[in-house]
């Protein structure tokens, strides 16, 4: 499979939980996460998987863990599958959805064996963003507009579940670019490319697989 470049532009929306101006490290870092506890948090997701058109709330409230490390709580709400309202499997009530922009904290991939299989996209895309995000917080090298930074990581992650798929690798860096920063209305656009890494770390198996199928190595 040959990775594409995805960009990925958040608009932090003007909210003071998310550029909040309370303290000097908050000032140094515009992305800087200001946790309250007891906060809530609603996005709504529209999503294209192929020919599968959706919408989804991820419906969220901020609380503390047993360590006291503020981390963000999320359930699945309001499904509406190609037009229609869908309901969800009686396991996904219970499924909630840890994240967290903390960067002394680690992202944790959610347990989706006892949810909804429609959940899977948006759960792995919504951690995605998280994702990005936290990793920019966490090398704190995006501070003023125009600012860029290349985050090298290229270690292979699988995707393959030992059924459908057998051997599903991925490997790639971050292309971080802060495109914007506007004070007066606590918005900004970050911009997060995922690029296959200059040299390959994946371990291919068969010779075929050897030959490029594009300008970049095989991923």
């Amino acid at each position: 499979m040959q990775s594409k470049n995805l960009i990925i532009g958040f608009i932090l929306c003007a909210f003071p939980v998310l550029l909040a101006a309370q303290s000097s490290s908050t000032a140094q870092n515009p992305l800087h996460r200001q946790y309250r506890d007891g906060e809530t948090l609603v996005y709504n997701m529209t999503g294209l998987n192929e020919s599968w058109h959706y919408t989804i709330q991820a419906q969220g409230i901020v609380k503390k863990d047993a360590s006291g490390a503020y981390v963000e709580e999320y359930r699945w709400a309001n499904l509406v599958s190609d037009g229609q309202p869908t309901a969800l499997s009686p396991g996904s009530d219970a499924f909630r959805q840890r994240l967290t922009l903390d960067p002394d904290q680690s992202l944790i991939a959610p347990d989706l064996s006892n949810a909804d299989s429609k959940l899977v996209g948006p759960a792995l895309d919504f951690m995605t963003f998280y994702a990005d995000l936290w990793l920019v917080n966490k090398t704190g090298q995006l501070t003023h507009a125009g600012d860029h930074f290349y985050v090298k990581v290229g270690t292979p992650s699988s995707w393959a579940n030992g059924s459908q798929v057998i051997l599903g690798q991925s490997s790639i860096d971050f292309d971080l670019t802060l495109k914007s920063v506007n004070p007066s209305d606590q918005t900004a656009v970050l911009i997060v490319r995922h690029v296959p890494p200059e040299k390959s770390q994946l371990t291919l198996p068969a010779e075929w697989m050897q030959t490029p199928v594009a300008d970049t190595p095989n991923n």
